[in-house]
């Protein structure tokens, strides 16, 4: 791993610091501060956490040999205290990393990932090695019917209020490891890992019964049409694609409502 030589400097840092606190005393316990910051700032945290605890044990010891128990009691608070702060940035700092990511990759409206993250999926499954899955992943194009007519008889507020049931919906069924994400205004698709074609248009199926016996809509009746493709490990991705949207049209084409499969 590339932080092995950072945790060499770090044992080594330790060690010399044990020594600076010998020869210097109280200047020598100086240096352990920045040390203490350092090791959280450029190691991994499981291997920064342990190596804090050994930097405060180690400066303990010194200072209690160098400098008697009671300086060492403040040394041991102070870094202690150090130590507290740091946690509690990084974790302040994590959660806004997150807090940043999740908001990058998914629809506000929505809650399910955006077309950036699929393209980030794509990307994964075009990598070397991932196309000789068995089986290989399926997806799901979903659109919901007659969408204009729904903004345009009950107003927007009602037609977003549409695709924030659908999601809930879609993800009450989805299984663990299917990603749903939204690609257009009423348009999302599920990427279903190691599915078999047969088993997609099962759950596509049901999803499709969910939905329209589900009241998304007081005094409406709302429905979808879902085209469905596998991925063979000889087709490029962006043929994948296609071929999931030709499904789609396909399902509108032949009257709304329906599960329509891929032409293999």
């Amino acid at each position: 791993p590339p932080w092995v030589p950072f945790l060499a400097l770090f044992l080594g840092l330790i060690a010399a610091l044990a020594y600076s606190i010998y020869l210097q005393g109280f200047l020598g316990v100086l240096w352990s501060f920045p040390a203490m910051f350092l090791s959280h700032f450029i190691l991994p945290p499981r291997q920064a956490r342990p190596l804090s605890v050994l930097l405060l044990l180690t400066v303990s010891v010194s200072s209690y040999v160098s400098l008697g128990p009671f300086v060492t009691l403040r040394v041991v608070l102070s870094l202690g205290f150090v130590l507290l702060m740091i946690h509690v940035v990084l974790q302040v700092l994590g959660e806004l990393q997150r807090a940043m990511v999740a908001q990058a990759i998914t629809d506000p409206l929505t809650g399910s990932y955006n077309r950036r993250h699929l393209q980030t999926q794509l990307d994964r499954l075009a990598a070397p090695g991932d196309s000789a899955q068995r089986p290989g992943p399926a997806l799901l194009a979903i659109d919901v019917d007659h969408f204009k007519a729904i903004n345009d008889k009950h107003g927007h507020d009602a037609g977003d209020r549409v695709l924030q049931q659908l999601v809930a919906q879609i993800k009450a069924r989805q299984r663990l490891g299917d990603l749903l994400f939204r690609t257009g205004g009423e348009e999302f698709m599920l990427l279903l890992p190691r599915t078999r074609p047969a088993d997609a248009v099962r759950l596509a199926e049901d999803l499709r019964r969910r939905i329209e016996t589900t009241e998304l809509l007081p005094g409406a009746r709302v429905t979808v049409s879902i085209g469905v493709s596998g991925l063979l490990p000889s087709t490029p991705i962006a043929d994948w694609l296609k071929s999931a949207d030709r499904a789609l049209y396909a399902a509108k084409q032949g009257g709304r409502n329906r599960v329509e499969p891929a032409l293999e």
